[in-house]
């Protein structure tokens, strides 16, 4: 007995070069509808449907008393009951908004397929009919990925209790012992269990979608209904969906190399006139958005069309029915003259123009050519003299930074010092906790050698030493390292720089935002600025004066809020000339660095360009960021 040319085994082996090309010629026929349906969408979603979620997650924030959740707060934040509901409901609006844009494809998928019109209007309408039910799809989901992942991060937080750690983990980077390999093995098991897990969901439930609006189900049932058709065929849309998610990964990378070369070429054509490179960069912007837009579109569609052949195949094999939704077929098939595919393609190149031209307008606004920006040394110019010591701080005078970044600590016996680390064994071997060791002790130990033997006579310096060498000459961004064992760090800081009369020649930094509201109680008059690594909620609306953000969080967006609220924007930590010149063209206030004479040097490159030289570096680099 031989099995059905409609099985998912004979797809398997029999189908798939047949299925791919079945998908693009749905593509084909529908594009100007599927192009309609994509631009309608994402603008509903971005007039209405993101804000609302954004608005409903900062409320859910700010009812607890918070305005953002930050660095180390975000995890216990995570664990509480009202951290597990923001994060169902992250989960929730994330997942519907992607079922609620794939449902519409996959009913105008449908209705290609069918030989039908397929209309972004009815795919619209179906989407907003079956949006309620397919908010609650993204909630189950939701909660049962959530419930998938506790065991792994119940292990994480098992295994990091348990896991010796004799040493800061800074140490362990630098020096990878057996500590670091071990601890590394575990993290990498539980992440490679975590997304397979993820996967294996990813893949049973695939045919949620077109259950949910094919079959009329609700969200439970369509999880359990796609588990039952991809049953025995796991492999087969494992196989299809992940092929397919490479090309959609990969494609627009290879793009964006290619136009960035491209660009290169054209650009190169526009010499110094000032007019002509404006249009040649407005051009090459449009066009840029214009494929992406087009590349995105593809990827997301295809995938929707997929997911329907493959439904459609599984259901027929099992004697199914999934045409329940469709209407009688139109009069008018895809492709036909009589539903005004002229009058389609002028009204969608009117709105790719329109979407293009404010988009092109907010990346030109976005391109800042005139601003001071100033430059940090991170822990002193670390990479020219051992880090935190006052030969670090004297590089990083020599190196032309406005300010040297600093670490401070308490030692056993309060005295304020330098340090990065919670113990000393990366700068001095010694494994020694700062908290157990006075500061007489300390002042015994060589934090040189380890960078360099001609710094062999290198010693922790306290806070007021490195004052009494920075003053006048450079200012300093003073870092409170909470440790969990201060004593009275806040309050011995701002004691010092009163005393020392230095006020107004340092700022006040941490990742804790208490320390810096203790600071701010204790002196309003000094400058404090929040560090922040990862974040939830408005960080904008926090009373500090300066917002000191890791490179990966920053965008145009936040630089011109934060900027609108009154507040600087700090950026750590940048080594790479590309990387410089894109956050001075984002307009940050200030650059945190290992190399502050590279930067100086950059800082000062930008100052000879031209006009035209200017925007051309920044288009520049807007592409390749």
């Amino acid at each position: 007995m031989h099995p059905s040319e409609n099985s998912p085994e004979v797809s398997a082996s029999h189908s798939r070069t047949r299925l791919a090309r079945d998908a693009w010629d749905d593509f084909r026929l529908g594009f100007s509808q599927f192009l309609a349906y994509d631009l309608l969408f994402k603008i509903l979603a971005s007039a209405a449907l993101v804000p609302l979620a954004t608005w409903v997650l900062a409320r859910l924030i700010s009812s607890s008393g918070r305005l953002t959740v930050g660095n180390y707060e975000i995890v216990s934040f995570l664990l509480t009951p009202r951290g597990i509901v923001t994060t169902l409901l992250a989960g929730t609006v994330t997942f519907g908004l992607l079922f609620a844009e794939q449902a519409g494809l996959v009913v105008m998928a449908v209705r290609v397929r069918s030989g039908q019109r397929a209309s972004a209007l009815e795919g619209l309408l179906q989407t907003a009919r079956r949006f309620p039910a397919l908010i609650g799809l993204g909630a189950s989901q939701a909660a049962f990925y959530l419930l998938a992942l506790t065991p792994f991060v119940a292990l994480l937080g098992l295994a990091h209790q348990g896991l010796p750690r004799r040493y800061d983990i800074n140490y362990l980077i630098a020096e990878k012992p057996l500590d670091f390999w071990l601890a590394l093995a575990v993290v990498g098991i539980l992440a490679s269990g975590a997304l397979l897990s993820i996967v294996y969901l990813y893949v049973r439930w695939i045919f949620s979608v077109p259950v949910l609006l094919l079959e009329r189900t609700g969200p439970l049932v369509a999880l359990r209904r796609s588990r039952q058709l991809v049953r025995g065929a796991w492999r087969v849309v494992s196989a299809v969906l992940l092929l397919w998610g490479v090309v959609t990964v990969c494609v627009p990378i290879a793009f964006t190399a290619l136009f960035d070369w491209i660009s290169e070429l054209v650009l190169v054509t526009a010499g110094a006139n000032l007019r002509v490179t404006i249009a040649i960069v407005v051009g090459l912007i449009a066009a840029y958005l214009i494929v992406i837009e087009l590349v995105t579109l593809t990827g997301l569609t295809v995938n929707s069309i997929l997911i329907a052949r493959l439904y459609s195949r599984f259901t027929a094999a099992r004697g199914g029915e999934n045409d329940g939704l469709l209407p009688p077929p139109s009069r008018h098939p895809v492709g036909s003259r009589r539903i005004g595919p002229r009058l389609r393609l002028a009204a969608m190149a009117i709105a790719i123009i329109a979407l293009t031209v404010a988009s092109t307008t907010v990346v030109l606004e976005s391109m800042r050519f005139e601003q001071e920006l100033k430059i940090t040394a991170h822990r002193g110019s670390s990479q020219r003299a051992p880090e935190n010591t006052l030969s670090a701080i004297e590089s990083a005078i020599a190196d032309g930074a406005d300010y040297a970044e600093i670490d401070v600590q308490e030692t056993a016996d309060g005295v304020v010092v330098l340090l990065h680390d919670e113990d000393l064994m990366r700068v001095a071997r010694v494994g020694s906790k700062i908290w157990d060791i006075s500061h007489a002790d300390l002042s015994l130990l060589d934090v040189g050698s380890w960078f360099s033997p001609e710094f062999a006579d290198e010693r922790v310096p306290t806070l007021t030493e490195a004052i009494e060498v920075a003053r006048g000459r450079i200012k300093l961004n003073i870092e409170l390292k909470f440790n969990g064992h201060d004593q009275r760090l806040a309050e011995r800081v701002v004691e010092i720089l009163r005393a020392r009369g230095f006020g107004s020649e340092a700022l006040v930094s941490s990742l804790e935002l208490p320390g810096l509201q203790k600071v701010r109680e204790l002196d309003p008059d000094l400058s404090v600025g929040y560090m922040i690594a990862r974040s939830i909620g408005d960080i904008t609306r926090l009373d500090v004066d300066f917002l000191s953000l890791n490179r990966r969080i920053v965008t145009r967006e936040l630089v011109a809020s934060a900027q609108r609220s009154g507040k600087e924007v700090h950026v750590w930590t940048v080594d790479d000339p590309k990387g410089m010149s894109y956050f001075a063209d984002l307009g940050v206030d200030n650059i945190t660095t290992n190399v502050p004479a590279t930067l100086r040097a950059v800082l000062e490159e930008r100052a000879q360009l031209g006009d035209a030289e200017r925007l051309l570096l920044a288009f520049s680099n807007w592409l390749r960021n």
